[in-house]
């Protein structure tokens, strides 16, 4: 796999040597990361009660870009970055069990990816600045998964031996960018693969329920050189 990734990102560097004008910059995101469950047919409801546990986790990611301008306001704009998402399982709205406290049973699944999104983007201008928004496919490699307990902060490594690692999807963006080379702009992430085998922690996704990365998020980044 890190063969993969070593070709990928040569093929991505190699590639700006084709084209005209190339920036390279620097990004960092705040991002709400969650899982979309599905259920098999036979087990409609099934997605439905692990979804009432599963809530949203806060997370970030950071690393480099490249914009590499293809003709007129196209632009091709691959990214290698350093992702942490997950889930969190929250039982706290269970009704009270006599002798028992539920938040000891709360915990956080944290999931750390090299994450390699490119995308497509058209820019126009708007002011002193322009619009820019794209769209194209990312793919992800997990590099590792741990769960801890809320309450008492306890950490245990997932076991990946046995998992596929490899996430891909689909992702899109809009922003702005101000001609000095700052950008701001939103992005969501619409993950295709199947996540919930693989990762074996005690509180696992049920290998009956397929689980899909969904993340939401804000970047801001900064282009160098040629075009600021």
């Amino acid at each position: 796999m890190q063969k993969k990734y070593s070709f990928t990102l040569f093929l991505l560097l190699g590639a700006t040597g084709s084209f005209g004008q190339v920036r390279f910059g620097i990004q960092g995101s705040g991002q709400i990361a969650s899982f979309k469950l599905i259920a098999p047919s036979d087990l409609p409801a099934l997605a439905t009660f692990e979804t009432n546990f599963f809530k949203p986790i806060v997370g970030f990611r950071a690393g480099i870009m490249a914009d590499i301008r293809l003709k007129d306001k196209w632009a091709l704009r691959p990214q290698l970055l350093y992702a942490a998402r997950g889930s969190k399982f929250d039982f706290s709205h269970l009704s009270t069990v006599t002798g028992v406290d539920l938040n000891d049973f709360n915990s956080t699944l944290d999931y750390h990816y090299l994450e390699i999104p490119v995308l497509v983007t058209y820019s126009l201008k708007i002011g002193v600045g322009q619009v820019v928004a794209g769209t194209g496919p990312y793919v992800a490699y997990l590099l590792s998964a741990s769960e801890s307990t809320i309450k008492s902060r306890n950490k245990v490594q997932a076991n990946l031996a046995n998992g596929d690692r490899l996430d891909y999807g689909l992702t899109a963006s809009a922003g702005y960018e101000l001609p000095g080379g700052l950008t701001l702009s939103a992005y969501y992430l619409l993950g295709l693969a199947n996540m919930s085998t693989g990762v074996e922690t005690p509180n696992t996704i049920s290998g009956s329920v397929n689980a899909y990365n969904r993340t939401f998020g804000l970047t801001v980044g900064y282009f160098f050189g040629a075009g600021n």
